[in-house]
């Protein structure tokens, strides 16, 4: 049998307190998650969807970010005020600011996402037709004439590292 090293241990103890956080969590999501209807106040529902739908850290802080900013620009207190002129409203508005389609695209499929999810669990009565065809991500922009190397400047730049080595 091996000897227990220090950290050995220690990482031992992470993972245990790791997993008991978790099932903790899991607990309290559930609750909550029982308890959601179309006019429980948003914040709630998004606080069940952040703990149960996301697992990454760095995608639960950019949907929080998103859909929080979404639904207080949106100015609704709970999810059944949502029609698809709100969100066909809130969508134009983002789409039209001076943001990179990244940005826009992942405002877009964040509350898409959370709305989608709210649906499922009874918190959110729009159809889901209407989520996916309002909240869809717009194309992206093509700029032409693509900037080339002509052929002689191919050739000079070749040279140029050619007579470097």
């Amino acid at each position: 049998m091996p000897a227990c090293t220090g950290t050995g241990m220690q990482r031992d103890v992470q993972d245990r307190r790791a997993m008991t956080t978790k099932i903790a969590t899991t607990k309290r999501a559930a609750t909550a998650t029982r308890e959601l209807t179309p006019a429980v106040a948003w914040p709630e529902v998004l606080n069940a969807y952040l703990l149960t739908a996301l697992d990454g850290d760095g995608t639960r802080r950019a949907y929080r970010q998103a859909i929080e900013e979404a639904l207080s620009s949106i100015g609704i207190t709970s999810l059944e005020e949502l029609d698809a002129i709100l969100l066909g409203t809130w969508r134009a508005e983002i789409s039209s600011r001076p943001l990179a389609p990244s940005t826009v695209a992942l405002r877009l499929a964040a509350l898409r996402s959370f709305l989608t999810w709210a649906r499922t669990i009874g918190a959110c009565r729009l159809p889901a037709d209407v989520v996916r065809l309002t909240l869809r991500t717009p194309r992206g922009d093509v700029r032409q004439p693509y900037q080339v190397c002509a052929e002689p400047e191919v050739a000079a730049m070749l040279a140029a590292v050619r007579s470097e080595e």
